[in-house]
């Protein structure tokens, strides 16, 4: 990551969001998604478990070697230095959290599964849905996989491989995706092409959440066609994360919101 790029885009954001609590909406469909999604201050049920985890981890230092995977470097960590730099940020996994709970998702797939807590995030939200999510990391696989059957969280399956190898037969065997949460390779051509491996198993109720879409000028330029494709109705960029909605019928429009 470009940490100049990063603030530039940063100050860019800030800059230009709008609609904070609603504000300037016109959609009412949206104005409600806003308030009772993005800004709902609620304490859900699962929200004290999730907290619990997310301290667990950040207070582990059992050390890990990764592989980097895809690459030859070897390197060795602690879970609790992952937990801290790379995994998803409480307010924005229990905005996660509460979009799956929103639409009562089923069928979740989640592309990059890390120590698994946005997993968990996403499973926590319905114990009835299937989800599914890919790690190419097998360290990683295992510690998401011993949190998983620590807290019970029957409901996640976690496939361990290369996405590019893994994700088309996998799709070929879901009968449709309510959520899907990209989450790994940060690059233009590999979330262009998650995506429209994905867009076929779309519905009205879909909705698509992209991680990291300031992180990189690719990015942006991946984050940018995703927002023109004619499938997509509404894009809400709350610049950690890139949010699209799929209901054909809403008005196309896109949205900076402040969060």
């Amino acid at each position: 990551m470009n940490t100049l790029f990063r603030i530039s885009a940063f100050v860019h954001y800030w800059r230009h969001a709008k609609h904070h609590k609603g504000f300037g909406v016109h959609s009412p469909f949206v104005f409600h998604w806003l308030n009772h999604v993005l800004y709902e201050k609620d304490f859900f049920y699962a929200y004290q478990q999730l907290r619990t985890i997310r301290k667990e981890l950040l207070s582990n230092t059992t050390k890990i070697q990764l592989s980097g995977f895809g690459t030859a470097a070897l390197r060795t960590t602690t879970i609790r230095k992952i937990a801290k730099k790379s995994t998803t940020k409480q307010k924005y996994a229990e905005l996660i959290f509460r979009i799956a709970n929103n639409i009562n998702a089923e069928q979740i797939l989640e592309l990059g599964t890390n120590l698994g807590l946005t997993t968990m995030h996403l499973a926590a939200a319905n114990s009835q849905a299937n989800i599914t999510t890919i790690e190419g990391e097998k360290s990683l696989c295992h510690v998401s996989t011993a949190l998983f059957n620590k807290y019970n969280f029957n409901n996640i399956a976690l496939i361990q491989g290369n996405i590019d190898v893994v994700l088309p037969k996998l799709l070929d065997n879901l009968p449709k995706l309510d959520i899907v949460f990209f989450d790994a390779n940060h690059t233009y051509e590999a979330t262009i092409n998650y995506f429209q491996l994905c867009l076929p198993k779309i519905h009205s109720k879909t909705v698509f959440i992209f991680d990291d879409i300031h992180w990189s000028k690719a990015m942006e330029q991946a984050w940018r066609e995703i927002k023109k494709h004619p499938q997509t109705r509404v894009d809400i960029d709350i610049f950690q994360m890139g949010i699209v909605l799929f209901n054909p019928d809403l008005q196309k429009e896109s949205y900076i919101v402040k969060f």
